[in-house]
């Protein structure tokens, strides 16, 4: 899943992938005209294999609680959840906190 997200960001971009595994994986600084612009966000990857949908066109993912907790309490910069289909390369996100 970790390839498939890296091909999708602008080739630009500052990406810092976290060791540690605290509900982020990710850290992401997009570049403005050559320079870190200084905005952060934080992703969170989920890959599996399959995803499904509903007649609505909508698919859902589990989160732990206290990720979600810490996602909108302490984390002041937008935290997007990626969710990755391995089998199909197709990928889709969504902002956590809003």
């Amino acid at each position: 899943a970790s390839s498939l997200v890296d091909r999708w960001l602008a080739k630009d971009w500052l990406v810092r992938q976290l060791s540690l595994d605290y509900g982020l994986d990710y850290i992401i600084e997009p570049v403005q005209r050559g320079e870190p612009g200084g905005r952060l966000c934080y992703v969170q990857q989920k890959g599996t294999r399959g995803v499904r949908f509903d007649e609505h066109g909508r698919t859902s993912w589990p989160l732990e609680t206290k990720h979600l907790r810490y996602y909108c309490e302490r984390v002041m910069a937008p935290v997007f959840l990626f969710l990755v289909d391995v089998e199909s390369e197709c990928g889709w996100f969504c902002h956590v906190q809003g």
